[in-house]
């Protein structure tokens, strides 16, 4: 299935909750939102929608405060901090980077409403992490 173009494959108002998970980052832009389209169709009333991804807005707080020991421990290749910021941002497959807000617009626009930012730590992620989780819900 190619994402941007082919359905989910489920009927209309069946599914309660669809879960992603560092999975978005790695589509253009146009399929997020037909995906995010397909979400809304396949969701019944009332249905969430969760999604975490790398926190466009953390990593580049890293990077302007010229954070050595964050992009060490990431362990990312490269000689200097753009070489290792530039690897996270396209050397890994990832085509499109969110924050918050981008997310959250994006969820608006398929028509999601009750957006709002996850605490990662709660739902089991480490404080570390350095994503960022929106859920949002389908009107009933």
């Amino acid at each position: 299935m190619h994402l941007g173009r082919a359905k989910l494959p489920f009927q209309t108002s069946t599914v309660d909750e669809i879960r992603s998970s560092h999975f978005f980052e790695h589509i253009e832009p146009h399929e997020t939102e037909f995906l995010l389209l397909e979400c809304a169709r396949v969701l019944r009333p009332n249905g969430r929608i969760e999604i975490i991804v790398p926190s466009l807005e953390i990593f580049c707080q890293h990077y302007l405060n010229r954070d050595n020991d964050f992009f060490k421990a990431g362990n990312w290749p490269g000689e200097t901090l753009s070489d290792k910021f530039n690897y996270i941002m396209r050397g890994m497959g990832h085509k499109w980077f969110f924050d918050a807000d981008s997310l959250t617009q994006k969820l608006k626009s398929a028509g999601f409403s009750q957006v709002k930012v996850i605490d990662l730590v709660e739902v089991g992620y480490k404080a570390s992490d350095v994503s960022v989780g929106i859920e949002a819900y389908l009107d009933g």
